[in-house]
């Protein structure tokens, strides 16, 4: 599988496809637990090229394996050779020469230069840890060592940008009251790497709110409460599912909307409301297509009734295309395999 949305699966060319191999589903993640790094060749019988391994992943975001634009490598999570820390590997897929960054990726920039990061091992919900190495910070709740961090690709000189302590005063300015630990969940550049977003968590006590900050991790912004699955439309706007109030009032609803980077947490247009009564309310994993100015966006559902849809929506006309109707076991959170999901075309 590939596990994930918004990352570059597919090499420039269109031949090569990335893909992670596991051999067990129906449990969870174990540290031992190995996945085999690899891509098939889609003009040569789907031959699989086996280039690399990896124990560090998790059921819902895979190694964050992913094409590094604008290079030839292949990058991938790992655990480093003694175990005592999670890190990056490059493979470089003209020459076959593997090189190791110190900190594993979690979002990459457009131009290929930089990635995003934050402590993998604090993660706790829906199949997003990662075994192996413990939290070092488990009896903190808002730790001032641990944060989101930005690492140089080429160097793999790191910049540490903002802690979970000043995090948790900007968010809590009256203090935060929770009873367990806070954590930062997901991070994204905006095209040209001058923002990012971010979500800062706490599942136990149903806390899920988004930011945006400048590329030194300042400037912070509002995004929205309980964000989901997101993009970037350009540097200002923000494509994002969940449960707002629409532009011009009304009463709130499920759907997709776009914000604008201003620090309100207001939607600014709604794209299409979303009215089912399974599959997370139509919650989906959206992206812009790449080539089409923004004008068109692909996106899935989780499991409705039995069945996953994928399909693409047309901005300027509104138009839905529908692409596949999947036979779906259960929920499927891109390969949430610790509960035994399958899809199957339909």
């Amino acid at each position: 599988g590939f596990w994930f949305y918004d990352e570059q699966q597919f090499d420039k060319m269109g031949r090569y496809a990335l893909g992670m191999k596991v051999y067990f589903q129906e449990r969870d993640v174990e540290p031992s637990d190995q996945g085999d790094i690899g891509y098939f060749d889609l003009h040569d019988g789907f031959k699989w090229t086996k280039i690399g391994e990896t124990t560090a992943w998790n059921w819902q975001q895979g190694c964050r394996l992913q094409w590094r634009p604008s290079s030839e490598e292949i990058l991938w999570n790992d655990r480093s050779e003694n175990g005592t820390h999670f890190i990056c590997r490059a493979y470089n897929f003209k020459t076959g020469e593997s090189r190791i960054l110190p900190r594993p990726i979690y979002y990459v920039s457009d131009d290929g230069s930089m990635a995003l990061t934050h402590d993998f091992a604090r993660m706790k919900h829906a199949g997003t840890l990662y075994t192996g190495i413990p939290d070092p910070y488990e009896d903190l709740q808002s730790p001032k060592s641990s944060g989101i961090e930005r690492m140089d690709l080429e160097s793999g000189e790191t910049e540490f940008l903002i802690s979970l302590d000043k995090m948790a005063e900007i968010a809590f300015p009256q203090g935060y009251t929770g009873e367990t630990n806070l954590y930062f969940f997901r991070e994204g550049w905006n095209p040209s790497g001058t923002r990012l977003i971010t979500f800062i968590k706490d599942p136990e006590n149903s806390l899920f709110e988004g930011y945006s900050m400048t590329a030194d991790g300042t400037d912070v912004r509002y995004f929205s409460h309980n964000p989901s699955h997101h993009a970037w439309l350009d540097d200002e706007y923000i494509f994002d599912f969940g449960y707002h109030k629409p532009p011009g009032g009304g009463e709130a609803l499920r759907g997709y909307f776009l914000f604008k980077d201003d620090g309100t947490g207001v939607a600014k247009e709604l794209l299409w409301p979303v009215k089912v009564d399974d599959g997370y309310g139509g919650d989906g994993h959206g992206s812009f297509v790449p080539g089409t100015g923004n004008d068109w966006i692909i996106s899935d559902t989780y499991s409705i009734h039995g069945f996953q849809y994928l399909f693409m929506f047309h901005r300027p006309s509104r138009l839905f295309v529908p692409l596949a109707k999947l036979k779906c076991s259960r929920r499927m959170d891109i390969g949430d395999g610790a509960h035994g999901s399958t899809c199957i075309q339909g």
